[in-house]
């Protein structure tokens, strides 16, 4: 789509179903492609986006390339474990990005595969997958200035947040649970950073996770009122709750 561009998806009477691949992008379902400022707005659950393909695909939603002021708001993506990615938006940057009120469901792999800066998520929800959000640069470069505000990462199998070298980066009440009751999705690490240079936390939490934070490289890494709870699981008891590897 063109600059400035509005795209709104209205409520379905049961869910959108995504049957097959895109014809220009094969492994992909849902391709966005703009010349920036594109709002993209849907209808949460009764416009939920599920994928039905008759084969496993890579990914449901693909950025392929790099675009700015990308705007999406209200949406309920559903992989439906049929691809790596619910959403696959790490190969280029996507700076000046905005996320309010999206859920990203079911992925094999990942469920929020991100490469951004200067970025603001707001209530956005990952289920399942072996990691729930991956935040990471391109070819290890940074992200920076990046705010997540009461993002939740619920029953990954790995890590709930997997993040990468992050510059002046803020997390405000955000939360990993793990399922207590069920073994499977005992989440084995909340909070991951590769580098994490003047990250601040605020108020995040853990729940069922075995480990709360590893930091393998830090430098003004600050944690306020951090928070867990049903640490360890009922084989393995707790070692540590964070590690700080080398300052």
């Amino acid at each position: 789509s063109g600059a400035g561009s509005k795209l709104f998806v209205p409520p379905a009477s049961n869910f959108y179903a995504i049957k097959s691949q895109h014809p220009l992008f094969p492994g992909h379902g849902l391709v966005v492609v703009s010349g920036g400022s594109l709002n993209l707005e849907g209808s949460l659950i009764p416009g939920r986006i599920v994928l039905d393909t008759p084969t496993n695909i890579t990914s449901l939603l693909y950025f392929p390339s790099a675009q700015e002021l990308i705007t999406i708001k209200n949406f309920w993506f559903d992989a439906n474990n049929k691809a790596d990615y619910v959403l696959k938006a790490n190969e280029q940057y996507q700076p000046f990005l905005t996320m309010e009120q999206v859920y990203f469901r079911q992925g094999i792999q990942t469920c929020c595969a991100l490469s951004t800066f200067v970025a603001t998520l707001t209530n956005v929800q990952t289920f399942r997958g072996q990691k729930g959000f991956e935040i990471k640069g391109i070819g290890g470069g940074p992200v920076t200035s990046t705010t997540l505000n009461a993002c939740y990462a619920l029953q990954a199998k790995q890590i709930g947040f997997d993040c990468g070298y992050l510059t002046y980066c803020t997390f405000n009440s955000c939360a990993v649970d793990g399922s207590t009751g069920n073994p499977a999705y005992h989440t084995e690490l909340a909070y991951s950073f590769t580098s994490a240079y003047g990250v601040t936390m605020n108020a995040c939490g853990s729940e069922g996770a075995k480990r709360h934070l590893k930091a393998e490289v830090y430098r003004g890494l600050s944690l306020f009122n951090p928070f867990m709870l049903s640490a360890g699981d009922a084989v393995t008891p707790v070692d540590y709750l964070i590690e700080l590897v080398g300052g």
